[in-house]
């Protein structure tokens, strides 16, 4: 489903709030008109010397982390980079010290208002599809503009348009980013130790953990319907307590019913942090831990590229283009055929609701250790 176009039916059909959807219906209908309107942009073959950047990187926490083994390379190679993000994928970059120079929220007036008081030299618009982001690159000062081509009109706006398809997401990031630096240094780029967790944050995760025998399972996924149910949690819960692992739950506020129920019932042995850590705490708690499970979330990604141990269960979403290939990291998923059900950040499942292909992963599914 994933290589399909969105159409206004689907995302008035799509799972999700009706404000997310008003969004998404404004940016493809005045998306369209204002890119549709705007002169195209003279493309250009190659971009010339460039050392001042400017990245745009909407989403949730995930997509923040899969840029970040590309941040650190630029770093190296000398380059001076700015973030434009959102306010719910912002603190994955100012986690990750000296990493980047300033990072803007393009929900914030005030830090829209700053970027286009900028110049850069390079502009890189990360968004695989909507229009706004590439409409905000427009207009920023910039002599080079690059983004990805997924729909024709997208391409006008950009002087470098590079392709996008729906393989490994670091494949197409390496596509977009070596199109403006003109170098092969990106070939070679892995999740696995972009993520830094920092004094006296992984101090105070070692003296809550204190065990080598533990695990981090979490609860929270942005797609309610993505979520393991208690049931499924309890039993992978009590078959690792019956391991000897101290189980440390995680996740944001929203479920921490959830967890509070889950812990009622599994008594001693399980340690419960949902909704009580920020994400810098909850890093820091993984990487001490050494040891995550979890349903495909924000959490899993930065627990892959931490380098631990990492258990991540898979349903609607497309494991080919998201799922943590790291050595440490290992995927559970049925690969139904009606699986993936998402396309793009779009929620469109055939099934009825059932979500067959999370609902059915059983305990012996996931191959927990002996």
């Amino acid at each position: 489903m994933d290589h399909k176009n969105v159409t206004l039916s689907d995302i008035f059909h799509s799972l999700g709030s009706w404000q997310i959807k008003l969004i998404k219906v404004a940016d493809l209908l005045c998306g369209t008109v204002i890119a549709l309107f705007l002169p195209a942009i003279p493309t250009s073959l190659r971009p010339g010397k460039i050392s001042r950047i400017l990245i745009i990187r909407p989403g949730g926490i995930g997509d923040a982390v899969f840029l970040l083994p590309f941040l650190r390379r630029l770093k190296d190679l000398g380059f001076l980079v700015d973030i434009v993000a959102e306010r719910r994928n912002k603190d994955v970059f100012l986690s990750q010290q000296n990493l980047v120079g300033q990072v803007f929220c393009y929900d914030q007036g005030n830090d829209v208002r700053e970027v286009f008081r900028r110049r850069y030299d390079a502009v890189i618009d990360t968004e695989q599809w909507h229009y706004f982001s590439a409409i905000f690159s427009y207009f920023i000062k910039a002599r080079f503009k690059s983004g990805f081509s997924a729909r024709p009109l997208r391409s006008k706006l950009f002087s470098i348009p590079v392709s996008y398809d729906q393989g490994y997401e670091i494949d197409n990031f390496r596509r977009l980013f070596e199109a403006v630096v003109c170098t092969t240094s990106f070939e070679k780029i892995e999740m696995s130790g972009s993520f830094n967790v920092f004094e006296p944050l992984l101090s105070w995760a070692h003296q809550e953990v204190k065990s080598f025998q533990s695990v981090v399972l979490s609860l929270g996924v942005s797609t309610p319907q993505r979520r393991l149910t208690s049931e499924q949690i309890c039993k992978i819960a009590l078959y690792l307590k019956s391991k000897g692992y101290t189980i440390f739950i995680v996740g944001g506020a929203d479920v921490a019913c959830l967890s509070d129920q889950i812990t009622h019932v599994l008594g001693t042995g399980v340690i419960n942090f949902a909704g009580r850590l920020d994400l810098a705490h909850s890093s820091a708690l993984i990487a001490a831990a050494g040891f995550f499970i979890g349903a495909d979330s924000g959490l899993l990604h930065i627990a892959s590229a931490l380098g631990v141990r990492t258990v991540g269960i898979f349903g609607p979403a497309n494991t080919k283009k998201w799922a943590p290939r790291g050595k440490n990291d290992k995927v559970v998923s049925l690969a139904l055929p009606c699986s993936p059900c998402m396309r793009y950040s779009y929620f469109l499942p055939t099934c009825g609701q059932k979500f067959s292909c999370l609902r059915d992963i059983k305990l012996e599914d996931l191959c927990l250790p002996d």
